[in-house]
């Protein structure tokens, strides 16, 4: 697997750096996620956005690698660039992009609550920033650019996991005999408006039907 870790730093193209993350990540295995993650550590944008691709094929030990990472992001080694450039908070955005493809995995309040939990810490940073003055002078987008791109691919995987819930739980319905009591989840989970400005709805529904799947069922046919 070095030699595919080498091919994703040096590789003479983003194809062929991708293709070698892939190629260590469909082995679904420990070693290769630690791997991975060490490349999403690398201070190269290329690099981490190729191991990036390489652990959305990573299974359920990517998923838990790249919860851990969201909570807690890994450093990227400081480099001489222009002042508004901020690669660290570019990082999230990747992370959670890389999670919502591996939202199967995440089904959990753990899962879900970690996901909140970074969307909300941007927009913190955001509302944060809003009140204070720069002092470089550089334009206030430069800013808050990748925080709204870490809310809004938050919501992009808190939707995944409200589809994933909610098909489970009218399949269970299905089976057990109360298909009237899930008529429309497929359908709610599927239509939820996407808002980087408030919680994705698809979202808040997976975190009902974990926690009170009756009172789940009762907002699902409500907005249905």
């Amino acid at each position: 697997m070095r030699e595919l870790a080498d091919t994703v730093i040096n590789g003479p193209a983003d194809i062929a750096r991708v293709a070698a993350a892939y190629s260590i990540g469909r082995t679904q295995t420990a070693p290769a996620v630690e791997l991975l993650l060490e490349l999403l550590a690398h201070q190269t944008e290329s690099v981490r956005r190729a191991s990036t691709y390489g652990l959305t094929v990573g299974g359920a030990h990517a998923a838990e690698a790249l919860l851990a990472a969201l909570a807690e992001p890994p450093r990227i080694p400081e480099r001489s660039l222009a002042p508004h450039i901020d690669e660290q908070a570019a990082l999230i955005p990747q992370v959670a992009h890389a999670l919502s493809q591996l939202a199967a995995h995440l089904v959990s309040e753990r899962g879900v609550g970690i996901v909140v939990a970074a969307a909300q810490r941007a927009k913190s940073e955001i509302a944060t920033f809003s009140g204070s003055v720069q002092e470089d002078g550089a334009p206030y987008e430069y800013y808050i650019i990748e925080r709204r791109r870490a809310m809004v691919e938050c919501h992009f995987a808190l939707g995944h996991i409200g589809q994933i819930t909610a098909a489970c739980a009218a399949g269970r319905g299905l089976r057990y005999g109360t298909r009237r009591s899930v008529p429309k989840l497929h359908d709610v989970a599927a239509r939820g408006a996407l808002s980087p400005r408030q919680p994705h709805p698809d979202g808040v529904l997976s975190l009902l039907l974990l926690r009170d799947p009756a009172r789940a069922r009762h907002a699902g046919e409500s907005r249905a």
